[in-house]
């Protein structure tokens, strides 16, 4: 779920903790396994982390976040549960860099509320899904195509918060930055059903994001189809 968050809630929010003394952290976006064919995560550190990510515009849904979280706080087994952090969810902030190809945000496309529940025990870690970037943000840069190559790159500062023994923490801020792109992602192999007997279906949370899908065109209607049949 994402909602509106003015900007005097991101302030308060941003200045629950002093930067380094979070109880949690952001160790980075965590990335599929390779060969997986269902969306799922372990919460093990040891699982891959993407620095960035790729989009295309073709998909209609918005850039799937999977970010690992890691708790900072110590405790024993009689203390466990009072030292469990109770994620409630995160604040988005969008930005386009100097250098990306500008674009219009509306202000709840630069600044939203990701809502969304997990636990995490102390020195434990856990995943997180949620929607980093929205998907009416990719139509708009599918807008900008008109037939030309077209990438739009954004930066998200993430800022997930929660409960601890009753007092609100948040976690050290994390950015991730994502490219929006036409010409990306998305490989279109001709008239359908493919020649090949191997496709690359995608990432399983979003075959439209990090990775390559191999696709077709309906030779009645002309519509992509992705993952594309074979014969």
């Amino acid at each position: 779920m994402r909602r509106l968050l003015p900007l005097l809630v991101i302030a308060a929010v941003g200045a629950c903790a002093h930067e380094g003394d979070e109880p949690m952290i952001i160790l980075g976006n965590t990335a599929q396994m390779e060969g997986s064919v269902t969306c799922s995560f372990t919460g093990d550190p040891t699982q891959p982390i993407t620095t960035s990510g790729v989009i295309s515009t073709v998909s209609p849904s918005g850039y799937l976040a999977s970010p690992l979280i890691q708790s900072r706080i110590t405790g024993t087994t009689d203390n466990e549960l009072e030292r469990t952090i109770e994620i409630q969810g995160a604040i988005v902030q969008l930005s386009v860099p100097n250098g990306s190809q500008p674009i219009d945000l509306d202000d709840n496309e630069a600044a939203f509320q990701a809502l969304f529940s997990a636990s995490v025990p102390p020195q434990s870690s856990v995943n997180v899904t949620f929607d980093l970037i929205p998907s009416s943000v990719v139509a708009k840069v599918a807008g900008l195509g008109s037939g030309s190559p077209v990438e739009v790159e954004l930066v998200a500062q993430v800022t997930v918060y929660g409960l601890l023994g009753g007092d609100r923490v948040t976690a050290q801020p994390w950015q991730y930055p994502v490219t929006i792109c036409n010409d990306c992602v998305v490989s279109n192999d001709g008239v359908c059903p493919l020649t090949t007997t191997t496709i690359r279906v995608g990432d399983p949370c979003n075959i439209f994001q990090d990775g390559v899908v191999d696709c077709c065109t309906n030779p009645t209607t002309g519509a992509l189809i992705c993952p594309g049949p074979t014969m």
